[in-house]
C-alpha cells in the first residue's frame, strides 16, 4: 500500500470513527481517543497527538454523537425516519485501580476501600488440608445499595492488567467482621460481565440480582478490597 493510500485511509478512519473530548470548561474537541495514564489523556486531533491533563477532562464521547435520520430503503407512502442511538458517554474514574459504582445518570461513586487480611484455617477432623480465608474489619460496609438497584461498576486498570484479574466475592458477617468462605485456594467468585468502554476503563455488570448481604471486589494478586452492602427494598 502506498503512502498516499495510507494517508487517505487514516483520514477516512479519523472522520468515520470520530470521538469527542469534553473539557470541564465546556470545550468540545473532535478527534480520536489514543491513550491515557494517571496524569494525561492523549487525543489525536487533525493527525496530531495532543495531551490534556486528567483534571481538565470531564468526559469522552466515543463515536459520532450526532444522531441523524437514516434514509428509507425504498419510497413508501409514510416513511418513518430512524435515528441512530447516541454513543455512550464515559466518565473517567478519578483514580486508577479504584472501583466505582455507576448510577443511572452515569455518575461514579468510589466504593469503601479496605485492606483484607489473609488467614489459614486449621485442618478439620476429617483430615482435609487446611483452608484459607480473608477477613475485613466491620460487619457491614459503609457503602449501601438496594437490592433492586442495577449494579454497574467502573474501574480504570493500570496498564498491562487484565480485567479478568478483578473478581467479585460474597462475604459473611461473623463476630463483627466480614470474611470470605474458607476454601483450599481463592474463594469462589460471583459472575460478572465486563465491557471495555475506552482506554483501560472497564465496566463490570453483575449477572442477575444479588441477595442482601456484604460483597467486595478484589484483584487476584492483591488484598485491596472495594466493598459494598446490599439491603432489601424494605431494609435488611
Amino acid at each position: 500500500m502506498t503512502m498516499r493510500s495510507l494517508t487517505l485511509l487514516f483520514l477516512f478512519c479519523s472522520v468515520a470513527c470520530a470521538d469527542t473530548l469534553v473539557l470541564r470548561n465546556g470545550t468540545r474537541i473532535t478527534g480520536r481517543w489514543f491513550a491515557a495514564d494517571a496524569d494525561l489523556v492523549n487525543f489525536l486531533v487533525d493527525g496530531h497527538l495532543e495531551r490534556y491533563g486528567r483534571a481538565e477532562v470531564s468526559e469522552i464521547l466515543f463515536g459520532d454523537t450526532s444522531a441523524s435520520p437514516a434514509p428509507p430503503a425504498a419510497p413508501e407512502p409514510a416513511p418513518v425516519a430512524a435515528t441512530r442511538p447516541a454513543a455512550p458517554e464515559v466518565v473517567l474514574p478519578e483514580q486508577i485501580g479504584v472501583v466505582y459504582f455507576q448510577d443511572k445518570m452515569g455518575n461514579l461513586v468510589a466504593l469503601e476501600q479496605i485492606m483484607a487480611a489473609g488467614h489459614r484455617a486449621p485442618a478439620g477432623f476429617s483430615g482435609r488440608s487446611p483452608g484459607q480465608y480473608w477477613d475485613l474489619p466491620g460487619a457491614r460496609s459503609t457503602f449501601r445499595l438496594r437490592s433492586d438497584t442495577e449494579l454497574h461498576f467502573a474501574v480504570e486498570l493500570p496498564g498491562g492488567i487484565s480485567p479478568a484479574n478483578l473478581k467479585l466475592y460474597a462475604l459473611e458477617s461473623k463476630s463483627g467482621t466480614r470474611r470470605t468462605k474458607t476454601a483450599a485456594g481463592r474463594p469462589a467468585d460471583i459472575p460478572v460481565s465486563v465491557r471495555r468502554v475506552g482506554g483501560n476503563v472497564y465496566l463490570y455488570s453483575v449477572v442477575g440480582a444479588l441477595a442482601p448481604g456484604e460483597y467486595a471486589f478484589s484483584p487476584a494478586n492483591s488484598n485491596d478490597s472495594f466493598c459494598f452492602g446490599i439491603d432489601g427494598v424494605g431494609g435488611r
